[in-house]
């Protein structure tokens, strides 16, 4: 399997936060998100490398929540 890179892992816990309407803990998003691409949550935190960072994107709070606008 090909190795994720970092930006692919923050993409898809974004997607994944996005997917659950900013209603589920960045805990739980980062245990789904491991679960999901295989990885253990650590390695979704050490993507990031901010906890408080997690939290904002989970609850749909930081800029990286909202898609890019479509020209």
């Amino acid at each position: 399997m090909k190795e994720l890179s970092r930006h692919d892992i923050q993409q898809f816990y974004i997607r994944a936060c996005r997917d659950t309407g900013w209603k589920m803990d960045y805990i739980r998003a980062a245990q789904f998100a491991g679960k999901v691409l295989g990885l253990s949550p650590i390695s979704i935190w050490c993507a990031f490398g901010d906890l408080k960072l997690m939290e904002k994107i989970a609850a749909g709070d930081h800029p990286a929540c909202t898609p890019p606008k479509q020209t």
